[in-house]
């Protein structure tokens, strides 16, 4: 049994073939994410959700090519961020992305919209949304739209993903609960209407909630019909793909990058919490320095020869130096935006001999590292972990980082994920849990 798989992601919108017999990804399949639209006030990203979901298409039909037996399509998306549309799925606005900052700009009362929305949500509801509260959350969006009379009147929030299979099928929004971050009241399972009360939401709509994979409708793409099931969210499809047990911390380092462990139950913290699979939750810190900052020293090394039209492989020379370098003075915090470990950089201690993009870009993996020490302690202390996975594209292509990271967990052991679709391959294991054919990994074991 073959079935599709797409992942819509920050930076491509991706896919594969899903073999559910041989447990196995194929014919990949991949376009770059459409580019914010350009002209907007600074720190505002919005895309248009029609070259979204074009390229979406795009993917699914190069798919069907290849695979035109297939009877299923399963989808994770990036989470956070907002759309708003009427009933039938019409948008009544683009797509504000989870990295959108409009909303740290200053409110008229006093300190910035993230903070008003933080005041007027309070401690105890802000505990019961798990504790997810970021520049780019649908909440805080919605709050600076309804603050500057943008909100449309009777519209139903819901973030990309539920978005896209709405316009697949032609069918309602349904948003599964592990896409409901930051929205849903995780003592009840519930949406959290007491909180938009507070916001000044209660004009909204909201979409249903399935609590299972069961298919929310049809999409035709050549002449295959696709059952389609609800769109999921792409971190825990990751941990999903990786096998993450409990008792495991993992480390993902990518574009974004976050620690996380799984935990039976609710139970508040310096963290934030989300649905997970088969009543499990996900106790995670994210927002942490990664890909996206590294990406931005690598512009500033790369603009001269970029603004001279030369070709230059800037990654491929930082991972072969980084393998030559060790330990010095150079001091680099790359919290280039607001997060867990602060909301500015920095570059410290140079000199002559150790400015150099190897020793510059070690400092910066080593900061790296040491703030995921940091931010795993918040989750339990390391004498509760029984061992780290390690996923994502920049510890893949970052050999240095994975190497750091044991460093700063002595006496653990590492599974390292390298070579695999993590998202893609969670996809394929929960197509084979919901299909009924047994996934490699089931989530087992004692929480610590």
């Amino acid at each position: 049994m073959r079935c599709l798989g797409l992942d819509l992601g920050s930076t491509t919108i991706k896919g594969a073939v899903l073999d559910l017999e041989t447990a196995t990804l194929s014919h990949f399949q991949s376009v770059p994410f459409p580019a914010p639209i350009e002209g907007l006030a600074p720190g505002w990203h919005e895309v248009h959700l029609g070259e979204i979901l074009s390229a979406t298409r795009l993917v699914l039909e190069k798919l069907n090519q290849t695979a035109p037996d297939a009877t299923n399509l399963f989808i994770c998306s990036q989470m956070g961020g907002l759309v708003v549309s009427d009933d039938l799925g019409t948008p009544l606005t683009h797509y504000l992305s989870w990295r959108d900052q409009r909303t740290l700009a200053e409110h008229p009362n006093g300190g910035s919209f993230l903070e008003q929305t933080r005041i007027r949500l309070g401690e105890e509801w802000l505990t019961r949304m798990g504790g997810e509260l970021k520049p780019g959350s649908a909440t805080s969006l919605l709050f600076w739209l309804a603050q500057k009379d943008k909100l449309p009147p009777q519209g139903t929030a819901s973030s990309l993903g539920e978005w896209v299979v709405a316009n697949l099928t032609n069918n309602s929004l349904f948003m599964h609960p592990s896409m409901a971050i930051g929205l849903l009241d995780l003592t009840i399972g519930d949406w959290a209407y007491g909180a938009f009360e507070k916001l000044g939401l209660s004009s909204l709509k909201w979409p249903q909630i399935p609590k299972d994979l069961v298919p929310v409708g049809t999409v035709n793409v050549g002449s295959t019909k696709l059952l389609v099931h609800p769109a999921l969210g792409d971190q825990q499809c990751a941990l999903f793909g990786v096998g993450l047990l409990p008792g495991e911390l993992s480390i993902n380092a990518s574009t974004g990058s976050q620690v996380s462990r799984l935990n039976a139950h609710f139970y508040p913290g310096p963290f934030q919490s989300r649905f997970y699979f088969d009543d499990w939750k996900l106790d995670t810190i994210t927002h942490i320095p990664a890909g996206r900052s590294l990406k931005a020293i690598v512009d500033l090394l790369t603009e001269i020869p970029n603004a001279q039209g030369k070709s230059v492989d800037p990654w491929g020379y930082i991972a072969s130096v980084l393998e030559n370098e060790s330990v010095n003075d150079l001091d680099c915090g790359i919290s280039f935006f607001p997060g867990p470990l602060g909301e500015t950089g920095h570059l410290k201690g140079i000199t002559l001999e150790n400015l150099t993009v190897g020793k510059w870009m070690f400092a910066a993996l080593t900061s790296m590292a040491s703030g995921y020490r940091l931010c795993a302690e918040r989750l339990g202390p390391l004498s509760s972990w029984s061992g780290i996975v390690v996923s994502g594209g920049l510890a893949q292509s970052l050999p240095r980082l994975g190497r750091l990271i044991q460093q700063n967990f002595p006496g653990l052991p590492i599974r390292h994920n390298t070579g695999i679709e993590e998202t893609l391959m969670g996809l394929l294991r929960l197509a084979q849990k919901n299909l009924g054919t047994p996934p490699a990994s089931t989530i087992s074991g004692n929480f610590p």
